[in-house]
């Protein structure tokens, strides 16, 4: 346990591991940012399309089943919150 100790010690006081661990951290959490931007992106664009479809639903008037089958609508799936961290998720979840 003592030469476990000794090695931590040493290996925390090299002033390039806290370099790289500060360096580590730094993009991590540029990382996550990037991610949540991009999320929030994405929410606002699913927002204004599904509003802007559901206007174009309610306003086009009485149609025969043929033709409302033919112009048909849309459809999107929610977002799921690990999306911010890995988008190919999306397609599983």
């Amino acid at each position: 346990m003592t030469v476990c100790r000794q090695e931590c010690l040493r290996f925390w006081r090299n002033p390039r591991l806290k370099t790289l661990m500060l360096l580590s951290w730094l993009l991590a959490a540029l990382a996550i940012w990037s991610g949540v931007q991009q999320q929030r992106a994405y929410q606002q664009a699913y927002q204004a399309i599904m509003h802007s479809q559901q206007h174009l639903w309610e306003t086009q008037g009485e149609l025969n089943p043929h033709t409302a089958a033919h112009h048909g609508q849309y459809a999107f799936k929610t977002l799921h919150a690990l999306s911010a961290w890995e988008p190919g998720l999306s397609d599983y979840l």
